[in-house]
């Protein structure tokens, strides 16, 4: 779906196409589309908070500046997956897979 596989190569991270290389579905939507994509990748950072949060505090019996201190280094280094995600989970709500689209 991106054009680079790799989501911590900063320059061209967010890159896609103009049309799926599968179904040929066009992924050039309206302008500021994919700034919806924060709707859906807020929802993911906060699942991934909540979750480490309850691992260091009640698991590892870490302190809360800890925990908060390592909380934000692992959604810091989360992110660029984070953003594909709610970027892939936004455009699937709007484009459907066709399979017979390119015949």
């Amino acid at each position: 779906m991106f054009s680079n596989s790799n989501p911590y190569q900063l320059k061209g991270m967010m890159h896609m196409p103009d049309r799926c290389p599968v179904c040929k579905a066009d992924f050039q939507r309206e302008s500021g589309f994919y700034s919806a994509a924060l709707w859906t990748s807020y929802p993911i950072s906060i699942l991934i908070g909540a979750i480490c949060i309850v691992l260091f505090l009640f698991v590892f019996h870490l302190s809360a500046i800890v925990s908060l201190v390592l909380l934000g280094v692992v959604l810091l280094a989360l992110q660029p997956l984070i953003m594909r995600t709610g970027r892939s989970i936004l455009l699937q709500q709007f484009v459907k897979y066709n399979p017979n689209r390119n015949k």
